[in-house]
């Protein structure tokens, strides 16, 4: 309908109206109509302009409670959960957020397939989004989201409690760590045992680089340590830079005690508890990217 021409602006139809040249009809249809009303709440809009409407959990009646409505089967689940959780949700039934109806046997299982933490951050966040928990087509499915956020740790912004789903393949694929050694002191270990030892040593993988032999005795104070091992090898023919390979230890005397692995060359004999019979083997060092030759390991 096009505008109210300005002259006709205030006019109202009279009792005369009818016998005017425009005409009942017309003259009814150019009375400005009053502003109709946005608002489609039963009490109008607000001062504001905003529908002012209750929530559920606002206007919550006394009388019967609305948990005592809820199906058998679903109460029993509620009442498995821990009871800081079937409380808070025993109180969203109360307060009509929740209906009887609203929830099934699996959003609870998935809920208490949660851990306890992990449960309060799932009650947390339905208390906090309770708007869009009440307006939720189905309040189950809101409940199952929930729960995989916070198994992916979305509802922490720092992913606290989250559960790892990389873990247990991450686990299977890493390589198992060697077992934690402990050694008697170094000073306990010399009061028992001052004699001289023999170490056996396999050179087997340095022969590519010169090494005239195969193995090698050395007979090496307790109190010496790995560097002045190497000093002795080298006085026994490995010509082989002392920087450019690693003492490993690869069998210990006592069965009850298993393999060191690399030896540090400060360290001395007494430290690592060595005794008569122990095999040792020498392994080159290997840096990636990098090929030796037989000028740059020889000494």
């Amino acid at each position: 309908r096009s505008p109210k021409p300005f002259w006709l602006k205030g006019f109202v139809c009279s009792g005369n109206a009818a016998g005017s040249p425009l005409g009942t009809f017309q003259a009814a249809m150019m009375i400005e109509a009053a502003p109709r009303p946005r608002s489609r709440s039963p009490k109008g809009p607000g001062a504001d302009g905003e529908v002012k409407k209750a929530m559920p959990w606002e206007n919550a009646s006394g009388g019967k409670l609305p948990f005592d409505e809820v199906p058998d089967d679903i109460r029993a689940a509620v009442m498995d959960l821990a009871p800081a959780i079937r409380e808070r949700l025993k109180r969203l039934y109360n307060e009509g957020t929740l209906r009887p109806v609203d929830l099934d046997f699996k959003s609870l299982m998935d809920l208490k397939g949660l851990a306890e933490p992990l449960q309060s951050k799932v009650m947390d966040h339905m208390f906090a989004d309770r708007v869009f928990l009440s307006n939720a087509r189905s309040k189950s499915g809101f409940l199952v989201a929930v729960c995989a956020r916070a198994r992916r740790g979305e509802l922490d912004p720092r992913g606290f409690g989250a559960v790892d789903p990389w873990k247990q393949a991450l686990a299977a694929l890493a390589v198992p760590k060697m077992k934690t050694l402990s050694f008697e002191p170094e000073d306990e270990w010399l009061e028992e045992n001052q004699d001289p030892i023999e170490v056996r040593v396999n050179m087997t993988k340095l022969m590519h680089f010169g090494v005239p032999m195969e193995e090698a005795c050395v007979t090496l104070d307790p109190t010496e340590n790995i560097a002045k091992l190497k000093e002795r090898l080298k006085e026994q023919g490995v010509n082989v830079k002392a920087t450019m390979y690693n003492v490993r230890h690869v069998h210990n005397a006592n069965p009850e005690k298993t393999a060191i692995g690399f030896l540090r060359r400060e360290r001395t004999a007494a430290y690592y508890n060595m005794m008569n019979g122990e095999r040792l083997e020498l392994v080159p060092k290997i840096r990636g990217g990098r090929r030796f030759s037989k000028r740059g390991m020889a000494g």
